[in-house]
């Protein structure tokens, strides 16, 4: 069994006048990860300041919610395929679609031992799919949506109120799918 490691979630530099990704600074940044193989998610950062004041103190803490956008794998190097200009393209629409204050990011998802592409494939395959229950617009390879949906769970029409279905609530408890709570 191919067991898999996190890495991330790593801010991309981004010139905001210049609307350009600033991947030399980032793989200066990141080095170790250029060569390796595996899955990367983009996603969209949005940092939030969360302040409790008690009695004896003030306490500011930041928490960050990210939004997945687009999923990718590389048999080749994170280096050459992450930041393509296909890549590049894909992730400047994503981020005309938020506010200037939220931040490119990125995760690396890389097999400890094994260069299994049947695995890494298998993987990208359920990460797309978590994906669409966080993010209904999430764009894969073709950035098409499937032609399904479970209604209350998955590729819902986002645009339709839709009342909450017990069934639906008891499924996504049973298989995992529950969202965190609001990030509002």
């Amino acid at each position: 069994m191919t067991e898999f490691q996190i890495y991330g979630s790593f801010q991309i530099p981004f010139d905001t006048k210049e609307r350009k990704f600033l991947t030399e600074k980032f793989w200066s940044l990141h080095n170790k990860f250029y060569n390796c193989i595996g899955c990367y998610i983009y996603a969209v950062t949005i940092k939030k300041n969360i302040s409790s004041v008690s009695k004896y103190s003030k306490k500011l803490e930041i928490k960050y919610h990210h939004i997945p956008y687009y999923i990718g794998t590389t048999m080749s190097s994170f280096g050459t395929e992450c930041f393509s200009q296909k890549n590049l393209t894909r992730f400047n629409v994503s981020l005309s679609k938020y506010n200037i204050r939220h931040d490119p990011s990125l995760f690396f998802i890389i097999p400890n031992e094994s260069e299994n592409s049947k695995d890494i494939k298998e993987l990208k395959t359920f990460l797309i799919q978590a994906g669409r229950i966080v993010n209904p617009v999430f764009s894969d390879l073709n950035g098409k949506l499937p032609a399904w949906s479970i209604k209350g769970i998955i590729n819902s029409n986002p645009l339709k109120k839709c009342r909450k279905i017990k069934e639906a609530e008891t499924l996504k408890k049973m298989m995992g799918l529950m969202l965190p709570e609001k990030f509002g």
